[in-house]
Parts: structure tokens; sequence; C-alpha cells
């Protein structure tokens, strides 16, 4: 019994009908396509030490001596991100890897604490920035 497979193209032949479309595909993959993003509004429902990944604008910035801290605000608000590197400047559009940590407060009964992220990795972006 013969099996009659159909011709397929060459592996070459396909890679120069995908030359043209580089640029793109490199931009798209850059842009955390496929990247489960989380919004800062969500993180007060994520468990202390995760690792999250955030898009957002940075917009104040703290610097320390060797090290800083920035607000990144998304569509849904914003939190603070500890950084062990320069900041970023305000206005620019970031995706960030990071460890949400939460740091209680106690004073008389009443929490006083906040949440944070430790930035492990940092990328500019091409989003608009949040009105």
């Amino acid at each position: 019994m013969q099996l009659n497979l159909p011709n397929l193209p060459s592996q070459s032949s396909v890679s120069r009908k995908l030359l043209p479309f580089l640029p793109i595909l490199s931009i798209v993959s850059g842009c955390g396509v496929g990247v489960n993003v989380t919004p800062i509004s969500e993180l007060t429902n994520t468990r202390e030490n995760t690792e999250v990944i955030l898009h957002g604008t940075a917009i104040d910035l703290v610097p320390f001596l060797d090290s800083g801290a920035y607000q990144l605000q998304d569509e849904t608000g914003t939190v603070w991100v500890v950084s062990p590197t320069d900041l970023p400047t305000s206005g620019e559009s970031l995706q960030i890897t990071g460890i949400l940590v939460d740091r209680s407060i106690p004073i008389n009964g009443v929490d006083y604490g906040e949440i944070y992220i430790e930035e492990i990795d940092r990328k500019t972006t091409q989003q608009a920035s949040p009105k």
C-alpha cells in the first residue's frame, strides 16, 4: 500500500515567504503577547511572594542611594515598585516582572500596611499611557 502525501513546500521557501513579516513578528513577540499580565487592582487578591507580570506607566520616581522606587499605573490602579537598578523615566511605558510583597504595619489594631513589587525584570513597551 502506497501513501500519497501532499507536496509540502521546502523550509527555505517558507522562510523566504515569512521574511517580510519578520519586523512585525519581532515587535509582537516583545509586547507580552501570550503573557499572563495581572491588572494592578487584582494584586490585593494575589498571595505574597507570587511572581507577577504588570504593564503600566511609571509615574512617581523616588531615588535611593543604590536603587529606587517608582509608582506603576495601569487603567485599574497604581502600585509601588522597588527597583535594584536605575529608575525608568516618568511617563515611560513598561512591562515588569516582580515579586509581590505585603508588609503589615499594625497600629492600635489597624493595619496600615501596603503591598509593593520587588522588581526582577523591566522592559520598555510601546503601550499608550493611561489617561
